[in-house]
């Protein structure tokens, strides 16, 4: 009777398994971009905007400004510059922000090894992150 127990329990592993790997196959070309506010503590609160008003900034505004928090963007696979553009803009606008100025944008790459019965692979995982402060100008 064990030994019977210990084929089902086998037959389900490699089931599982078999499962798994083609989820994983099926995910390769899905991304995900996930962001994370901020709120900068003692900073004065605004009316939310509208991201479209949102400008991204690549270096910082001649304008006066007052910083209203950051932002983390954590990006997986390769999602459009228009989707992260329009993720970062969002995450801006609920602060209230007229713009968005990027302080980081880094990619960390992972090794993966798979260890199976007859072979291993070495393979690599990426995650890109990007880092922005939201600010709110002062005319």
């Amino acid at each position: 009777m064990q030994r019977g127990a210990a084929r089902i329990t086998m037959k389900t592993i490699g089931y599982l398994t078999l499962s798994c790997g083609l989820l994983a196959l099926a995910g390769a070309g899905c991304s995900t971009v996930s962001t994370q506010t901020l709120p900068m503590l003692g900073s004065p609160t605004y009316a939310k905007t509208l991201p479209e008003k949102v400008e991204i900034l690549q270096t910082p505004p001649s304008r006066k400004t007052v910083t209203l928090g950051t932002i983390h963007l954590s990006i997986e696979g390769t999602p459009s510059k228009e989707r992260i553009e329009h993720r970062l803009r969002k995450a801006a606008a609920s602060l209230g922000a007229d713009a968005a100025l990027i302080t980081a944008d880094q990619t960390h790459v992972f090794p993966v090894v798979s260890v199976g019965w007859m072979s291993s692979t070495v393979s690599e995982y990426s995650r890109r992150g990007i880092t922005a402060t939201a600010l709110k100008y002062q005319d």
